[in-house]
């Protein structure tokens, strides 16, 4: 009879370890999966930071310039509205030669964050009028429309100027 009892005592006290050793494992579970995706989680906090803090700085270094390429495209758009003929060479070329007087770093750009993108696109329909501008000659030689064309090119840089506003609002909400 002794022997049972001693027997039925060792088999409770084994019982007793399998749960313990199996509360450890769940709790080193737990552990091992938790412990990376909370170090995860403020990894990827701090990155977001420190890119809101990359858009910032962008913003602030190259704010003004951003406002003086408005103007220019903005000049551009009062003197030739939109849907009518070009009314005003001059204004066309003085926005083209603020966008080329820019020191914006277009490469760089992405750097904004969300305030990138309209900004992205400005640039680009600017690239296009300029590029229309370098062909204007070679285009009426090939007897193309001109004053068509010359809207055309009016339209391209009200559109960037509609795209910079874009950017100036996202800047703004950047920078409060």
């Amino acid at each position: 009879m002794n022997r049972t009892i001693i027997i039925e005592a060792a088999a409770k006290a084994a019982d007793g370890l399998d749960t313990i050793q199996l509360i450890s494992t769940i709790v080193i579970g737990v552990a091992a999966i938790g412990v990376p995706a909370a170090f995860a989680v403020m990894d990827r906090r701090s990155k977001a930071a420190d890119v809101k803090l990359r858009a910032r700085s962008f913003a602030l270094a190259w704010y003004d310039e951003v406002t003086h390429l408005r103007d220019y495209l903005a000049k551009n758009v009062r003197e030739n509205p939109k849907g009518l003929q070009v009314q005003s060479h001059a204004a066309i070329q003085e926005a083209l030669l603020g966008a080329k007087e820019s020191r914006i770093p277009v490469a760089d750009l992405y750097l904004l964050g969300e305030a990138a993108e309209p900004l992205q696109r400005a640039f680009s329909l600017i690239r296009m009028a300029q590029f229309y501008d370098l062909r204007r000659a070679t285009f009426a030689q090939q007897g193309k429309n001109i004053d068509e064309l010359d809207s055309a090119q009016s339209q391209q840089l009200a559109f960037a100027s509609d795209e910079i506003g874009r950017a100036l609002e996202k800047i703004h909400a950047l920078l409060k």
